[in-house]
């Protein structure tokens, strides 16, 4: 059983299935340009990646370099998730996670890659999150400097709960092994939920950063107690 008195949750993946959408969007841009199948297995390979990285890479291995740059599969996808926002469920346990940690008073935080923007679009689905969590930093707020896995995201969203000295008792919620190691090394204790659909595509030098760097791996956050 762990002991905190501050959560930190991923959006993307770790409270919303944003995965799903993310796949049929990238899917559909790649049929569009007949470029090769977008499998499962590529999927997971980019999982939690910046945009300039999974965009190069997926234009080179479906065979789309002469077909689109990567900018333009980057624009089409954004475009097609922006049409998602309100298709997107939230992921089995999240909402009564969540409702929990209000109860016991634990002030919750999500810490996410995603812009501002993009964010409100899709909370404004669920109105849990307005009922329960506190603070919302982006991934373009000004003072994440660097993205995951590097910590200033979580050490900001930390701060913003009124932590300033002991991470320890600050857990994070990550599905992705950059997540999960950016929470790690800013001293907190971190909980897996890798995606099962995308999991056993995953390295093994992303299995081995869920084992090393998490306090618990988990299938879904309906098996995380206190």
């Amino acid at each position: 059983m762990l002991s905190f008195d501050k959560a930190i949750f991923d959006l993307d993946g770790t409270l919303l299935d944003y995965e799903h959408e993310a796949h049929e969007a990238i899917k559909s841009v790649c049929e569009k340009y007949g470029g090769k199948k977008f499998s499962l297995a590529i999927h997971a390979s980019i999982i939690g990646t910046k945009n300039e990285f999974w965009s190069r890479k997926l234009v080179t291995e479906l065979g789309m370099t002469d077909l689109l740059t990567p900018e333009q599969l980057v624009h089409e996808y954004h475009e097609r998730m922006e049409e998602a926002c309100d298709r997107m469920k939230l992921l089995p346990g999240a909402e009564n996670l969540l409702w929990e940690l209000k109860s016991r008073k634990i002030p919750i935080a999500i810490a996410t890659s995603s812009t501002r923007e993009m964010v409100e679009k899709k909370l404004i689905h669920h109105p849990v999150f307005a009922e329960c969590v506190d603070v919302i930093v982006t991934g373009d707020d000004p003072a994440v400097v660097n993205g995951k896995p590097a910590p200033d995201i979580f050490l900001e969203a930390a701060r913003r709960l009124g932590c300033t000295d002991d991470f320890k008792r600050v857990i994070v919620f990550e599905d992705s092994p950059h997540g999960v190691l950016g929470g790690y090394r800013a001293g907190m204790q971190t909980v897996a939920i890798p995606d099962s659909r995308f999991y056993p595509f995953m390295s093994e030098e992303n299995r081995e950063i869920f084992e090393k760097n998490s306090s618990l791996v988990l299938k879904s956050l309906d098996e995380f107690s206190f």
